[in-house]
């Protein structure tokens, strides 16, 4: 009976093991153009930097892109889980332990190369005809600055904006930076529309759950520290999108808890 009861105890520990993680063993992130899943893995920005990451810590971490919802709970409730990009609102701030900002989340006004109205700050678009995707990060700005929202044009594709803008019927499209240059790429639009100001809403971070040890998170934010201070996230940025938002990397204000932000990145 005693050697029972020590076989009993054993596989409880061993199962109970399970549900905890020192270690960050994956990290979740949005499906889409964020995180293209070829034949060798994902391509893109955020991928990049955190295989490199990884590789500096000699970690083998998986890298999972799903529905944003879906990703969001997966890297609440998976042991060893984490997740990036992620926006760091008030309402989120209990259910992660936030690891290391890694971008700024820059918007970015598109339009097109011809066009010669310089557009430098967000309130150069007072009046004009604003291209916003439905759930976006602009569409949740723009609800809160009521003298834009009312020249906002909603559309639910990025096709949809490309065509509207293309034709003229709206000056531009607002958009989160890295997400509009994706989709020029995808779309084919690079040789007709270009970028103009950044406005940043704020960070962009790496986070993860409690079964993560506190010395596994001090390692990771030590190493993306690291990366930015030796320009390796910066050099996969310009790597994939150019100068451009590498410019605004270096002029990101500090967090805000109240910046109002989230975003459907599916979409």
């Amino acid at each position: 009976m005693r050697l029972k009861g020590i076989f009993v105890s054993a596989i409880f520990l061993f199962f109970s093991a399970g549900t905890y993680a020192n270690e960050i063993t994956s990290i979740h992130l949005p499906e889409g153009v964020l995180a293209e899943k070829t034949a060798i893995g994902y391509i893109g920005a955020f991928p990049d930097i955190l295989n490199e990451a990884a590789r500096r810590l000699k970690r083998p971490v998986a890298l999972y892109a799903g529905p944003w919802i879906r990703s969001q709970k997966n890297a609440q409730r998976i042991p060893g889980a984490a997740i990036a990009p992620l926006t760091r609102v008030p309402e989120r701030e209990d259910q992660y332990v936030w690891v290391e900002e890694i971008l700024p989340l820059n918007l970015t006004f598109l339009i097109m190369s011809g066009t010669n109205t310089q557009y430098q700050k967000m309130d150069d678009l007072i009046g004009k005809r604003i291209g916003v995707l439905r759930g976006s990060v602009a569409d949740v700005i723009t609800r809160n600055l009521p003298e834009l929202r009312k020249y906002v044009v909603l559309s639910s594709t990025g096709e949809s904006l490309s065509k509207l803008l293309q034709h003229g019927r709206i000056d531009g499209w607002l958009i989160w930076d890295i997400y509009g240059l994706e989709n020029m790429r995808r779309l084919n639009l690079e040789p007709f529309i270009k970028t103009t100001f950044s406005y940043t809403v704020g960070p962009l971070y790496l986070a993860t759950n409690p079964s993560v040890s506190i010395k596994e998170v001090q390692l990771w934010q030590h190493t993306l520290r690291e990366m930015k201070q030796d320009g390796t996230i910066a050099r996969i940025i310009r790597q994939h999108y150019g100068n451009k938002i590498v410019a605004a990397l270096k002029t990101t204000p500090p967090y805000s808890p109240g910046t109002p932000t989230d975003v459907e990145y599916s979409k």
